[in-house]
């Protein structure tokens, strides 16, 4: 239907189920609130609709039922779900509602900057600083919170860091151009596009932080964690290297990770029971990843052109490369 000056009115936007969430975290995770038996879903439902109409019920156009659904996490953390728009807009502009004990989620944009030098003097945040001062027409006074997207190793050279920024066009601007640290361009992603695998049972879309599955042996295909495998190898490298020639060496035992080569057999808790043996979950041959990474990346690309205009980048292998050596980096030109 046309509108004033004969102009087509503009049709409303439909909020997806990701406006209407609020989310609750705990002040003392050692001491959490709502998190005993009796607190089932109905009932946090409840006591948010009670707490909510006590304090700011009468702000609000709808008189009763401001939480629709309420969740409770294995975190403790606690998800409620509005009855509109208008009402999720208000309960994350003031805390004044929040039961004691719990936090309301800072509305932040967070993304993944990719292969970050990992220097041993400078964590995280000390990183993160110095982004914000090489990128100051970008995210300057933007950063709330940095971290590594998982735990270093040793002599790590290259990491990704997870920055969380205040605003959308900030974060918008990061993914599109990418930022400078030291004169060398990172790409910077969407975090939610970082692929995740468990470390405790090896299955890829989850962190070992949320597992509920059993730990599996990627030596024996058990039940258990490899470190308490029986066939788990303990060889003496000494007799691979020569070393055991000499009586004073000390001893050089193998790890038994899923890097070591001594084992005859090894499992994959991601593949079907046919296609299990003859790898391990952290292969990079292992089919079901190397799908998972390939999905991983279509949608990086698919999310990139939709939300920021930008052309995906052809032969982009994940890594800040495109299939060849050196350490150069991709920037995003805008269509």
């Amino acid at each position: 239907m046309a509108g004033q000056g004969g102009f087509a009115s503009q049709p409303t936007r439909t909020p997806s189920a990701q406006d209407l969430v609020i989310t609750l975290h705990q002040v003392n995770p050692r001491r959490p609130v709502m998190a005993g038996e009796e607190d089932t879903q109905l009932n946090i439902k409840k006591a948010m609709d009670d707490q909510i109409g006590l304090t700011i019920g009468s702000q609000l156009d709808v008189g009763e039922n401001f939480i629709t659904a309420a969740k409770r996490l294995p975190t403790h953390t606690i998800k409620l779900h509005a009855q509109n728009e208008t009402v999720a807009k208000r309960l994350r502009e003031t805390d004044v509602w929040v039961p004691n004990g719990l936090r309301l989620h800072a509305l932040t944009y967070e993304v993944a900057v990719l292969r970050v030098p990992v220097l041993r003097d400078q964590g995280p945040q000390d990183i993160a600083d110095n982004l914000m001062q090489q990128n100051d027409f970008i995210i300057k006074d933007q950063v709330v919170y940095a971290k590594w997207a998982k735990r270093q190793a040793t002599k790590q050279k290259y990491a990704t860091l997870k920055i969380q920024l205040k605003d959308e066009s900030a974060a918008k601007f990061a993914v599109s151009l990418g930022l400078s640290l030291d004169a060398e361009k990172l790409l910077v992603e969407p975090a939610n596009r970082i692929p995740r695998q468990c470390r405790k049972c090896g299955k890829v879309r989850h962190t070992q932080r949320v597992c509920r599955s059993e730990a599996f042996c990627f030596i024996c295909g058990g039940r258990h964690e490899y470190t308490d495998c029986k066939e788990k190898c303990n060889k003496d490298l000494r007799e691979d290297s020569g070393l055991r020639k000499h009586p004073g060496a000390p001893p050089i035992f193998c790890s038994g990770t899923e890097k070591c080569t001594h084992y005859a057999r090894k499992f994959c808790s991601n593949c079907p029971e046919a296609l299990r043996e003859g790898h391990t979950a952290f292969d990079t041959e292992c089919p079901t990843k190397k799908a998972y990474l390939e999905q991983i990346e279509q949608q990086s690309q698919l999310y990139r052109a939709q939300l920021l205009g930008v052309s995906p980048r052809e032969g982009y292998n994940g890594y800040g490369r495109n299939g060849g050596s050196g350490s150069e980096s991709h920037s995003l030109s805008p269509q």
